[in-house]
């Protein structure tokens, strides 16, 4: 019994030591207007208006003390951000980091500087310090200057940026927003991409093997030909999504959207794309609609060949598709 009663104490200490506080005051009051010859409710009269304006007193300078707060940590974070711009650009410039070996302690200080300044800054921040490593050449390809394994990318902001074969292998991406961002070959091998946004992002070509896309937004994406195998897309919103040519083996799609989604020739068993939630108007590997396929009875369709001649586009380094229109 006094065990329950003191996981109940604990739990809702800060209740009850209000409560304890208001009871106090209460009867401090109410001792003060007997000593005044007043009743209770005469003296919380006088005393409720000068309570009141201090209360708003105090709730003003709390929010001024934020804004002041805010401020100055906004402060700082562009001052980080204009020190490692011009920390980079001696490494770029002076200590040729571009043509550095791999292993060198060039690129060691680099990576090191790079993933400290993305635990502080704020998703716009994040966004221009990327793109401006991107625009470097160096996060670029299978083996970039700068490997981003591991970086904080969190909220990051890279709406309609071009990042077409970008590295961003093991990073940190939640609630990322790539909403048409273009990130055509990009290689985000074990990506941690949880409830971010790639609205009309296009992904074609991309390497997503193992990466993570729980309770992601992808409505209208365009990943024809992309690696999703062993991706966790639980979830995940995939509506009107181009997914022809995709390859989704080993991929959880439980309780993920793919309404008027196309898999034409994609890589997927009829078991695994049933883990979906829903599936209406979806165009599927045989080219047929969902509709049509469970009147037929859901016969199997097998799994496409990617070994066929022509199957898997060419890329040039960075990963482009070679000659062939994205949106084909």
């Amino acid at each position: 019994m006094f065990r329950k009663l003191n996981e109940i104490v604990r739990t809702h200490r800060n209740t009850i030591l209000v409560s304890l506080a208001v009871i106090v005051i209460l009867l401090l009051l109410f001792w003060a207007a007997q000593a005044a010859g007043k009743t209770l409710w005469e003296y919380l009269e006088i005393l409720i208006i000068p309570s009141v304006l201090g209360a708003i007193a105090l709730l003003f300078n709390r929010a001024a003390k934020k804004r002041e707060m805010d401020i100055a940590l906004d402060n700082q974070r562009q001052e980080t951000m204009r020190a490692y711009f011009d920390r980079m650009s001696e490494l770029l410039l002076r200590d040729g980091l571009r043509k550095s070996k791999k292993g060198s302690e060039v690129r060691s200080v680099a990576r090191a500087r790079t993933l400290s300044v993305f635990r502080i800054l704020d998703g716009e921040r994040k966004g221009q310090v990327l793109k401006f490593l991107y625009e470097s050449a160096l996060i670029i390809g299978n083996n970039p200057v700068i490997p981003l394994e591991d970086a904080d990318l969190t909220m990051i902001n890279l709406r309609k940026a071009s990042l077409d074969g970008i590295n961003l292998h093991r990073t940190y991406l939640h609630k990322a927003h790539l909403v048409m961002t273009h990130l055509l070959g990009a290689h985000l091998v074990g990506a941690q991409l949880n409830d971010a946004n790639l609205d009309k992002a296009w992904l074609s070509d991309a390497d997503l093997l193992g990466v993570h896309l729980n309770n992601a937004s992808l409505d209208g994406a365009l990943l024809s030909c992309a690696n999703l195998c062993a991706a966790d897309l639980s979830g995940a919103n995939l509506r009107n999504a181009r997914l022809n040519g995709v390859g989704l083996a080993g991929a959880t799609l439980k309780g993920a959207v793919l309404n008027g989604a196309n898999l034409k020739e994609a890589c997927v068993s009829p078991k695994d794309l049933l883990e979906a939630s829903s599936l209406d108007n979806a165009t599927l590997p045989d080219r047929t609609k969902y509709e049509e396929w469970v009147a037929r009875g859901m016969p199997d369709w097998g799994r496409p060949d990617w070994t066929k001649e022509g199957r898997q586009p060419r890329r040039d380094e960075f990963g482009k598709r070679i000659g062939k229109n994205p949106r084909m």
